[in-house]
């Protein structure tokens, strides 16, 4: 864990000044991609790949990483160009997605957590959603919609600071006015960790609930999170997840049911 509050020291370096350190690749041809190292465990030359009957066609199959069973995607297929046909010497990148590209998307909540008498509180709540994903946005949207809490959306944490501080400017009580912001990482502008950076420096937003809504999943965004002072973490997409989060701030709103 020592290792971990190391490295998170060393990348709020970054991300305070919305920089960040990124791994470049190439796929099957000259064009250069790049990746967050945030997102990136480790890079090593693939281990013995077990095809998979009935996988999906991106899926070039799965390996064993010391006893952990990772499927391996063929990202160049996956974003529409060329297959690479894997042999001894492929390169893999494991990365700390929470969800892959592959995988389908719902903002559908199940029906048991929709029936929370808790979630009552909700109806008529406001939220503050910030991302710079479209579909990210979409996607909180529909799953606030089920909650019957009405959003505000800002498409990046400079533009979500602003709103929020001409509320206080306009003498309206910002705590009781939201629920919650919800905002993603990685944003132009301004990131998500700035944000709460800044929102716990302002007397008037302090007390906010901010939870980070991100890609990421593991124990280094989570450092992470407590580090530059939010309040709860959200990996992207789980409607059910996000539901459990808003149950979690109602308990703290009202305690006694």
């Amino acid at each position: 864990m020592a290792g971990i509050l190391d490295s998170v020291n060393q990348r709020t370096q970054l991300v305070g000044e919305n920089r960040l350190e990124i791994l470049m690749f190439r796929l099957a041809g000259r064009q250069l991609f790049a990746i967050n190292v945030f997102k990136v465990q480790e890079v090593l030359q693939m281990p013995k790949l077990t095809l998979m009957p009935q996988r999906h066609r991106f899926v070039c199959g799965v390996v064993n990483l010391r006893g952990q069973t990772l499927p391996v995607i063929d990202l160049s297929q996956a974003i529409g160009m060329r297959p690479i046909v894997p042999d001894e010497r492929s390169t893999i990148i494991v990365t700390e997605y929470n969800r892959s590209e592959i995988s389908p998307m719902s903002t559908k909540v199940s029906p048991e957590k929709l029936a929370d008498p808790l979630l009552e509180h909700a109806k008529g709540r406001e939220v503050l959603l910030v991302d710079d994903s479209n579909v990210a946005m979409s996607q909180l949207k529909g799953t606030m919609a089920q909650l019957d809490i009405r959003c505000h959306a800002a498409s990046d944490g400079l533009r979500a600071l602003n709103l929020l501080k001409s509320w206080a400017d306009a003498g309206v009580d910002v705590h009781e006015k939201l629920l919650m912001v919800i905002t993603d990482a990685e944003m132009p502008e301004m990131d998500g960790y700035r944000l709460t950076t800044e929102i716990r420096n302002d007397s008037r937003l302090k007390d906010l609930y901010v939870v980070l809504h991100t890609s990421l999943s593991g124990s280094f965004n989570e450092a992470m999170v407590k580090k530059v002072g939010c309040d709860n973490f959200l990996s992207k997409f789980q409607p059910d997840k996000l539901v459990d989060v808003v149950h979690q701030r109602l308990a703290l709103l009202h305690p006694e049911e």
